[in-house]
């Protein structure tokens, strides 16, 4: 374990939009920016670069806020424009992966002795959230996954695992169903009422899960020779009959909200499902963790 403490890289691609495209990739590559932050391949020092990540399944957006030191004055300038988007990677040496992707809701400057600081304040589908907007209306007998397609169309972001779920449903619309106003609330009325499922937007891209499936991504193994910081904590289920609650911290891992995870230790040895990740890193020192809340799956 004692590699994974050094060489922390990270990287900041900031899209500077010529017009208001609707996901990252939209964007033109000629006006991406590109920040380095930690120790380089080629020996030199990057830009210090501290985040903190917050990321869940709920519904409103995921938050984050990374802060970046000493920046030129030409770029802090360049982001100071609407419709900033960010993807932001981060890890070891030779091995850096996406751990957010965002809409920038404000940047600050903040002159702190003789550094500048640049804070952004992210929001993952933020723009959706403040300004989709849907008005549709559906017959009795409408098919399930139609309208569930057409409502998360509605919402601009991409669309995820959407028409994996939305080939599962084979029914139709017993009574009506109307929907006006904000896409991204109007969605989650539709899936959690009439699916029976939980929405929450992940990297800019709509993800449905039933209230206790995980991700079908690889399954990391945690335990103290391979991350495991402290001892897990338990918790009180939220009400009764529900799973019970554990808490607990490994070395920045790229675990996200939904995912299965295998934890060995001293107090739990099994399988538990992470219901909120909060990645902290600074490439100076300091942090360099993954804190996640979880349920015991049994």
């Amino acid at each position: 374990m004692a590699e994974l403490l050094f060489d922390r890289r990270c990287r900041l691609t900031i899209a500077i939009p010529a017009t208001n495209p609707k996901d990252f990739s939209g964007y033109q590559t000629t006006n991406l920016m590109r920040i380095d932050g930690g120790r380089q391949e080629t020996g030199e020092v990057g830009f210090r670069v501290a985040f903190s990540l917050e990321k869940s399944l709920e519904r409103t957006p995921n938050t984050g806020t990374i802060t970046v030191t000493n920046l030129s004055a030409d770029t802090r300038n360049s982001l100071q424009q609407k419709g900033l988007k960010v993807l932001f990677e981060a890890g070891y040496k030779n091995s850096l992966t996406t751990y957010f992707i965002g809409d920038v809701r404000t940047v600050d400057h903040v002159h702190v002795g003789p550094d500048w600081n640049t804070t952004m304040r992210l929001g993952d589908g933020e723009r959706a959230w403040q300004f989709a907007r849907v008005h549709e209306s559906f017959n009795p007998g409408a098919a399930v996954s139609d309208v569930l397609r057409k409502l998360a169309a509605a919402t601009g972001l991409k669309l995820g695992n959407v028409d994996k779920k939305a080939a599962a449903f084979v029914g139709a619309l017993d009574q009506g169903w109307s929907a006006s106003g904000n896409a991204l609330k109007n969605l989650d009325m539709f899936v959690t009422r009439t699916l029976r499922k939980t929405l929450s937007v992940q990297n800019g891209a709509l993800q449905l899960l039933d209230t206790d499936e995980t991700l079908d991504h690889p399954v990391p193994d945690i335990t103290p020779d391979s991350g495991l910081v402290g001892t897990p904590e338990f918790g009180s289920p939220p009400t009764r009959g529900k799973p019970q609650l554990i808490t607990f911290t490994s070395l920045l891992i790229p675990v996200e909200a939904g995912a299965r995870v295998r934890l060995r230790s001293e107090k739990y040895d099994g399988f538990v499902r992470v219901v909120k990740a909060t990645h902290d890193g600074d490439t100076s020192g300091g942090n360099w963790y993954t804190k996640m809340d979880a349920t015991v799956i049994r």
